[in-house]
């Protein structure tokens, strides 16, 4: 007796999904929510290691930029991996603009921090801003930000 709760609940969401009454999605659209969900899981869990060491040589700014920008680097490279591999467009369009914006950085950080941004320095802020309007569509479509 104590099964026939969640087994009507499930009967109910099967039903609703089968039917097209989810919140009003069709099956369809609810399978390729699924689906996008998952091809940006991918994305998250292919980029985590390169995450992981960027956060590692953050404070290295200073002491040991190279490292800083090597980590980077890798980061901008794997988002541009991860989405090679997704089948969803919006999530293949939003990755690549991240990785783009990122790789565009990095490349200006490092031309302008040899000069110690004496030269450049509005360039790697108006960068900067643009990796965080990429990131911001991101989220809008897998719902995190890289």
């Amino acid at each position: 007796m104590n099964n026939a709760r969640p087994r009507a609940a499930a009967a109910l969401l099967l039903a609703a999904v089968v039917t097209g009454g989810l919140v009003g999605c069709s099956p369809v659209a609810a399978v390729k929510a699924v689906s996008k969900g998952a091809e940006c899981q991918s994305i998250k869990r292919h980029v985590q290691a390169s995450e992981v060491e960027v956060k590692a040589h953050t404070a290295d700014t200073k002491t040991d930029p190279a490292a800083y920008e090597t980590a980077m680097k890798h980061l901008s490279v794997d988002i541009a991996d991860a989405a090679k591999s997704v089948g969803d467009a919006e999530v293949k369009s939003s990755a690549q603009d991240v990785a783009e914006s990122l790789d565009v950085l990095v490349t200006d950080y490092t031309t302008f921090s040899d000069s110690g941004f004496t030269e450049g320095a509005a360039q790697v802020v108006a960068d900067s801003k643009d990796v965080k309007t990429a990131d911001a569509a991101f989220e809008k479509v897998c719902g995190y930000q890289l």
